[in-house]
């Protein structure tokens, strides 16, 4: 079912990233990671991906900076974008649903809510 279906997972964390790429590799989905947020949006339009899980802490751009360049962008904007945070304040959660976040997750999760979530936005 999950077979086409494309995920980038960008996470700076590797112990998180591994976790997160074991759990969708054995869900069957097809899987890209990126590190950090440097060239983001060209390596993303490049992969084509059906969702990205984009974690809010990363290096020189954040993962806020990243949702909001992807939902400002015509060809990105219809992705879903589900955040990584382990910012659980009710503030970090509203600032990520108002920069267009699709979900927003505080870590650690659930490999089954994590699941759930992909699989709700991807139907």
């Amino acid at each position: 079912m999950n077979a086409n279906k494309k995920v980038i997972v960008i996470e700076d964390e590797a112990d998180i990233l591994e976790d997160i790429c074991d759990l969708l590799r054995f869900n069957r989905y097809l899987v890209s990671t990126l590190s950090d947020g440097k060239d983001a949006l060209e390596k993303i339009r490049a992969l084509a991906p059906d969702i990205i899980l984009l974690d809010v802490m990363l290096g020189e751009w954040s993962g806020i900076d990243i949702c909001q360049a992807l939902k400002a962008d015509p060809q990105l904007k219809l992705v879903p974008v589900i955040l990584l945070s382990a910012k659980s304040q009710k503030t970090d959660i509203e600032s990520g649903f108002k920069i267009g976040a699709d979900r927003y997750m505080v870590k650690p999760f659930k490999n089954e809510d994590l699941m759930n979530t992909i699989k709700s936005l991807l139907s």
